[in-house]
């Protein structure tokens, strides 16, 4: 079986992660003359961070969804390589390949957005040109041989809104990269004994991560709790429309000296940027399947996050929860685990527990193996499907 492993399409976010994690585990199980990698460049810095060899591969200078010309070179790669497969990690590929493809989708836009979501966005002209987005995505989507998603919730998505066939949907759940169950993290208690509290936002800088609330928060956190000294820690590139926003209204709160950015993390230092913390926040508006809930379970830190479906379905009672857009709620939340230490090593537990229930990055590429056999129609024993 000749695989092209696609993720050029990638340049932004936890896709990157996913996309790095995936490629050592086919590096790890399939012949490296059966694979070859057409990847981002910011895929490819993933790879060198964490010290994986990418193996054959192409690196795809702009993104197909940018540009027609990147489309015709890979599916002239594809062509050359005379793949018997496809593996999109994350579509739509925005490529018409000649071979049967399997397709990542998690896009929650697409799947499951909700009017609280399109609340983020500002004007009627950016929600109008979101839904355009979304259909055009879905039709992309459409060319895919098969689907493989994170979450029931991104299935039924596909299959109400836009009618995609539910046999041909295949649910894996995320999971953490490998290398956060080998990093040893210190104790949390020692993170609460310190003289500042980091609460780490690991976010990109999308409109429905909800990072402008960070600042109101901080507000609420001064006027509850003054003697409290805390730190907000972002991972925004510097310069970044959401992080100037952010800065703007710590400004006007008056609570700039509790927020900083430093800036986009590589990815093989994303568990010290845990380990360093107290607290993860979460204030995100929609996910499918965000790495960073199971992330900080591995890491043994406690996680404040939205109280809506895909936070629950994900966390369980691995998390507490606050009110979506309520400042106020999000700050008396946090508050409960600092002054808590029951309450956080109740959190941390469960959300060890939570994390077995997750599927290995092996067993993730055991099913996507088993799919991309299936597709090529060659056998492949011993491999579970249905997940």
């Amino acid at each position: 079986m000749r695989v092209l492993f696609n993720c050029s399409n990638i340049v932004i976010g936890g896709g990157i992660q996913v996309s790095a994690e995936m490629i050592e585990q086919f590096r790890n199980n399939l012949p490296l003359e059966s694979t070859l990698l057409c990847a981002s460049e910011a895929v490819i810095e993933a790879l060198d961070s964490r010290g994986i060899a990418p193996g054959p591969h192409k690196v795809i200078t702009r993104s197909p969804a940018q540009s027609i010309s990147s489309r015709r070179h890979v599916a002239h790669i594809e062509k050359v390589f005379k793949a018997d497969c496809v593996f999109t990690v994350f579509g739509p590929s925005y490529v018409r390949f000649k071979s049967p493809e399997l397709m990542g989708v998690a896009d929650g836009w697409v799947t499951h957005s909700t009017p609280t979501a399109f609340s983020t966005l500002s004007g009627s002209w950016a929600k109008f040109y979101k839904v355009l987005l979304c259909r055009y995505k879905a039709l992309w989507y459409r060319r895919a041989s098969h689907w493989i998603v994170e979450a029931g919730i991104a299935k039924d998505g596909l299959v109400e809104r836009f009618g995609f066939d539910p046999e041909k949907i295949t649910v894996a759940s995320n999971c953490c990269a490998s290398h956060y169950y080998s990093y040893s993290a210190s104790p949390l208690q020692q993170r609460f004994l310190a003289k500042k509290i980091r609460i780490l936002v690991f976010a990109a800088g999308y409109p429905h991560k909800n990072l402008q609330i960070v600042p109101e928060v901080a507000s609420f956190l001064r006027k509850l709790r003054p003697e409290v000294d805390f730190e907000f820690v972002l991972t925004l590139p510097e310069g970044h429309s959401i992080w100037k926003s952010v800065q703007l209204k710590a400004k006007l709160l008056k609570v700039d000296q509790y927020i900083v950015n430093i800036g986009k993390v590589p990815v093989a230092d994303g568990p010290r940027l845990y380990d360093d913390s107290a607290i993860v926040f979460m204030p995100s508006l929609l996910e499918t399947f965000s790495a960073v809930y199971p992330e900080a379970m591995a890491m043994s830190r406690p996680i404040v996050t939205t109280d809506l479906d895909f936070a629950h379905s994900i966390c369980n009672n691995a998390a507490i929860y606050f009110e979506p857009q309520n400042p106020a709620s999000a700050a008396s939340q946090i508050l409960r685990i600092i002054d808590d230490s029951n309450l956080r090593e109740d959190l941390v537990r469960a959300g060890h527990y939570r994390l077995q229930q997750f599927l290995t990055p092996r067993d993730r590429f055991r099913v996507v193996e088993g799919l991309l056999y299936q597709l090529s129609h060659r056998s492949a024993p011993n491999v579970l499907i249905d997940v």
